[in-house]
C-alpha cells in the first residue's frame, strides 16, 4: 500500500480522540496505529497536511499515537515544517512540532556559534602564535 492508499485510510477512520474522551472506546486505534506504521518515509508535504489534521486535539492525547503522526511529518525538511505550522490548525501535533522546531532551532544556532568562536579563538590563537613565532626568527 501506498503513502496516498494509507493517509486515505486514515482520513476514512477519522481524527484521534482524546484518550480520555468517550469516543475512543470506539476508535479503531490498533488500525490506525498499523497505518501509520507503513508509511514510507520521508513522506511528501501534501501528506503531512493531511496527516496533522488527524491529530487529538491540543493538551490532549491518545495513548502516545499522535507521537507517530509527530514522526512521520518531522520527516519534512526545516521550511516545509515551519511552512506546515504556520497553515495548520493549532492541535497536539502542531503544538508539539512547535515546541521541537524551536528547540532544534535554537540548539542550531547555538552550535553555530560556539563553531565560530571556536574558529576565531583558533584563528587569533594562531596568530598569536606566528607573531610569537615571527618575533623569534627576527631575534
Amino acid at each position: 500500500m501506498n503513502n496516498l492508499d494509507l493517509i486515505s485510510k486514515l482520513e476514512k477512520i477519522g481524527q484521534l480522540p482524546p484518550e480520555r474522551s468517550q469516543d475512543v472506546d470506539d476508535f479503531p486505534l490498533e488500525e490506525f496505529d498499523q497505518h501509520l506504521q507503513s508509511f514510507e518515509l520521508p513522506i511528501t508535504l501534501e501528506i503531512a497536511k493531511r496527516l496533522i489534521k488527524l491529530s487529538p486535539p491540543s493538551n490532549t492525547g491518545c495513548f502516545g499515537v499522535e507521537w507517530a503522526i509527530l514522526h512521520l511529518i518531522e520527516s519534512l525538511n526545516v521550511q516545509q515544517l515551519q511552512d506546515l505550522i504556520a497553515h495548520s490548525e493549532q492541535n497536539e501535533v502542531v503544538d508539539l512540532l512547535s515546541i521541537r522546531l524551536k528547540n532544534y532551532l535554537k540548539k542550531k544556532i547555538m552550535v553555530k556559534r560556539k563553531n565560530k568562536a571556536d574558529s576565531t579563538c583558533r584563528f587569533k590563537m594562531c596568530a598569536l602564535l606566528n607573531i610569537g613565532l615571527y618575533k623569534n626568527k627576527i631575534e
